[in-house]
């Protein structure tokens, strides 16, 4: 930070955890039609995240099967439901 505080590895890990449950929570309220992808990263836009750190959460969540893809939608998963509900993710 500017002031020369440093932040936790648990306050980052916190941080990281609330954005990837923040999608999972945006893909679920796609419902079955699916969560475009497209439309998920202009949300993740507002708080500033890239291109390629988008894609890089996407498919760690494809990778972690709490989401899968088809073409250009997003779904959950069973066990992107059971992340939620925990309010866990868990690799």
């Amino acid at each position: 930070m500017k002031d020369g505080t440093l932040i936790s590895p648990d306050a980052v890990a916190d941080v990281v955890r609330q954005v990837y449950l923040g999608a999972l929570d945006a893909i679920k309220a796609a419902g079955p039609m699916g969560a475009p992808n497209g439309v998920l990263f202009a949300g993740m836009m507002t708080i500033g995240m890239s291109y390629q750190t988008y894609q890089s959460m996407i498919d760690t969540l494809i990778g972690m099967k709490y989401v899968r893809q088809s073409n250009n939608l997003l779904w959950l998963t069973d066990q992107g439901e059971q992340a939620l509900r925990d309010q866990q993710i868990v690799p």
